[in-house]
């Protein structure tokens, strides 16, 4: 039996190859040629047909809509998720608080606030339409008010 082995190198596109191409002489005296496997190129390619060209522009413009449409969504008046600057209403507009003092100017409010808060009371101060005031809760209105009576 005579065997002739020819041997190649696999290119680096082709990958490897599986079987190199081998003459075999049986003991008939037949010859058999067992032919190495290509590799094959058509694996991973999608048949467009005619209308390939026009894949790349839709694809283009789609992603162009769809970050256009992201962008006015998020743009849009009225829902915003930033919080929006307090309206000042009526004294009267601050649900259980009670305005205790109506200082002329924010200075005057913020040191008679941190008074009350010295003291251990709840006080917080509002931008109303009338002007500054300081608002307490209502168990702490007495103590509150007594406490600015004491101050004056």
């Amino acid at each position: 039996m005579v065997l002739r082995e020819v041997r190649r190198t696999p290119d680096a596109d082709e990958g490897p190859l599986e079987s190199p191409s081998v003459d075999i002489r049986g003991a008939s005296g037949c010859i058999g040629v067992a032919q190495e496997r290509q590799p094959r190129h058509d694996t991973g390619v999608t048949a467009w047909n005619s209308y390939s060209y026009l894949f790349g522009p839709f694809l283009a413009f789609g992603g162009i809509a769809l970050m256009v449409a992201i962008l006015r969504w998020s743009s849009r008046r009225g829902a915003s998720v930033v919080a929006a600057p307090a309206k000042p209403g009526s004294h009267t507009e601050y649900g259980l608080l009670v305005a205790v003092a109506a200082p002329a100017t924010y200075i005057e409010g913020e040191v008679v606030r941190r008074q009350l808060e010295a003291a251990g009371l709840r006080a917080t101060m509002a931008q109303t339409l009338d002007g500054p005031r300081i608002m307490v809760w209502p168990a702490d209105e007495g103590k509150a008010r007594a406490l600015l009576k004491s101050s004056r």
